[in-house]
């Protein structure tokens, strides 16, 4: 990762205050919580995967952004879903701006065994800006995933550059932002380019 400036507070501090602990992380919460709220979603999504995965003969990349990111993991670790709606992995997963750093967060997801026989890699991006995801990474409490995090400058030697920084945190968690990254936009290629076969998917990881 990139390093964080010392002069600043590190993002999981601020998050771990209590007027910052659910800063960002409202619409996470809900989800968790609504058991009846969260069935609806899995199960729209998981419709919407297994007919894209019917009617395509191509790779496919699933993208998650924010909650879109959680939903997304949630569906495709979740056993009775995959029984139920019975969609495969995708061959990709890119999670953007994903909340799944924080313990309370992920508490709901470790443990569950992702299915790395159909999935062929899952790329988890951060932008050490981002106040939804704190600074935090996803291998940490999800080996499965590779954490990139995206690259940033923390110079504030003048009211200009502090300027520039502030504009960038504040738009650090725009979808936007994370999709119009190199970055991200490389991972993407690769899963669009990248083979069923999990021995070559697992060599290139």
């Amino acid at each position: 990762g990139t390093a964080w400036s010392a002069r600043l507070p590190q993002p999981s501090q601020v998050l771990r205050m209590p007027w910052g602990r659910r800063w960002g992380l409202d619409q996470a919460d809900r989800y968790l919580s609504d058991e009846r709220l969260r069935d609806r979603i899995r199960r729209r999504v998981s419709g919407a995967l297994a007919q894209v995965q019917q009617s395509s003969g191509e790779p496919i990349v699933m993208i998650g952004h924010s909650l879109g990111a959680l939903v997304a993991l949630d569906v495709i670790s979740d056993p009775h879903v995959r029984s139920n709606g019975r969609p495969s992995a995708p061959d990709l997963l890119v999670t953007l701006g994903a909340p799944l750093g924080h313990v309370d967060i992920a508490q709901h997801l470790v443990g569950r065994s992702l299915p790395l026989a159909d999935l062929g890699a899952w790329v988890n991006v951060v932008h050490r800006l981002d106040p939804v995801q704190g600074g935090l990474g996803a291998a940490a409490r999800f080996p499965e995933a590779i954490d990139v995090f995206l690259p940033f400058k923390t110079r504030m030697n003048s009211v200009g550059e502090a300027s520039a920084s502030l504009r960038r945190a504040v738009t650090a968690h725009l979808d936007s932002t994370y999709l119009s990254s190199p970055t991200v936009q490389a991972a993407i290629a690769w899963g669009l380019q990248g083979s069923k076969s999990q021995r070559q998917v697992s060599g290139e990881r």
